[in-house]
């Protein structure tokens, strides 16, 4: 199993409403549907409060794939699948976010 983890933020002065309305409806019906089976899960996580430090992000997407290959796959439909904007998912999803990261992780369950 391959665990990617994304974080991003949102451009100052947007509605953060309406972005988490995008994100958690619009773009991931998009994103899950292009994915199909490939995509093992898909947890969207918006940060809400800070507990120690200073809000980073906005956002942290976590995604599951069975391997790299099932990964590459779902991103390769992702840039291939064309919505009404004329952007496919990628270019529709980061036009809207700034300081976007993402990375391929090793997860660890210590408890659950």
């Amino acid at each position: 199993m391959i665990k990617r983890i994304g974080i991003y933020s949102i451009p100052e002065g947007t509605d953060e409403e309406e972005w988490w309305q995008y994100h958690t409806q619009t773009h991931a019906a998009d994103f899950v549907k292009a994915a199909g089976d490939d995509l093992a899960k898909y947890v969207i996580n918006r940060v809400t409060k800070v507990i120690k430090g200073e809000k980073i992000c906005f956002g942290i997407v976590e995604t599951w794939y069975e391997d790299e290959a099932a990964m590459h796959r779902v991103y390769d439909r992702c840039y291939k699948t064309i919505l009404p904007s004329g952007k496919n998912i990628d270019e529709d999803y980061f036009s809207r976010v700034v300081n976007p990261n993402s990375f391929a992780v090793d997860e660890v369950v210590v408890k659950g």
